[in-house]
């Protein structure tokens, strides 16, 4: 999704031999405390879950902090997570949506730090509701086009059973 990075996450890692199976991931890194953890292990990929600091309170914000529901804050903003990961050569990122209220100020601080982003860096939203999910899925299209009219160079897998989506560089669309 950055416009400095590989296209394939296997070159990005040589150390993965081409196999999808060797990239080490960190899921859930919501915390600080998490991050660092990351930061200085053999982690490549680093997925954290991202929601609007205060949804569903009496005190919403439109500031993106990283936690997964119920939660509503985090001592973990976007903003850190993605500089602090920008400056740790060799770490990827998967930013994973929660809501589709949080995407667009997200992608306006991955706009921002865009020239400084040298990883892979993916964006992914929940878009078929799971069997244990108490929320509806966020709509693919909407997704998309949110992340779309931030970022001029978009690289996205969305994955739907049976079949998949890709999207690349803001042109295609593929289906089944």
């Amino acid at each position: 999704a950055a416009t400095n990075t590989l296209d394939n996450l296997l070159d990005f890692f040589p150390s993965s031999q081409g196999d999808g199976l060797n990239i080490i991931w960190a899921h859930g890194v919501n915390s600080h405390e998490e991050l660092d953890k990351s930061l200085s292990d053999d982690t490549m990929m680093l997925e954290t879950d991202i929601i609007l600091r205060g949804i569903g309170t009496e005190n919403p914000t439109d500031i993106p902090v990283n936690a997964h529901p119920p939660a509503t804050d985090s001592d973990l903003l976007v903003l850190d997570f993605v500089n602090e990961t920008t400056l740790t050569s060799g770490k990827g990122m998967k930013l994973d949506f929660k809501y589709l209220e949080a995407v667009g100020p997200t992608m306006e601080i991955v706009l921002n730090l865009t020239d400084q982003i040298k990883c892979p860096l993916w964006i992914n939203a929940d878009i078929v509701k799971g069997p244990n999910s108490p929320k509806d899925p966020i709509s693919p299209v909407e997704f998309i086009e949110t992340a779309n009219s931030t970022l001029t160079r978009l690289s996205c897998l969305l994955v739907l059973p049976p079949a998949g989506v890709l999207c690349r560089p803001r042109t295609s669309i593929l289906g089944p």
